[in-house]
């Protein structure tokens, strides 16, 4: 399992500012990337938006690349994020991702 952690957020090292477009591409791509139904989807994306979300599960990343994708997304809106994987069968991270504790 791939987890995404933002570290932090630095408006100087955006290249974009956030629009409704980046949002919707957000909810796509976790969409993509997680179990989530759509309308926790959304909470999520709007939780990352304000910055009140630092952990991501990327629950159904076949290919890294899809979870570095969305690493480099969030960065050009100024999230400083790593990716952290797990082996199978290690215990998944405590925190919720419904919109609770995400």
């Amino acid at each position: 399992m791939i987890f995404l952690r933002i570290l932090g957020w630095d408006a100087n090292r955006s290249w974009v500012d956030w629009s409704d477009y980046h949002r919707k591409n957000l909810e796509g791509r976790l969409r993509r990337l997680t179990d989530l139904d759509r309308v926790t989807v959304k909470r999520l994306a709007r939780q990352v938006r304000d910055r009140e979300c630092d952990w991501l599960t990327l629950s159904r990343v076949s290919d890294p690349l899809a979870a570095e994708s969305l690493r480099s997304f969030l960065q050009s809106l100024g999230a400083e994020a790593v990716l952290e994987a797990t082996e199978s069968g290690a215990p998944a991270d405590p925190r919720r991702q419904d919109g609770s504790g995400g």
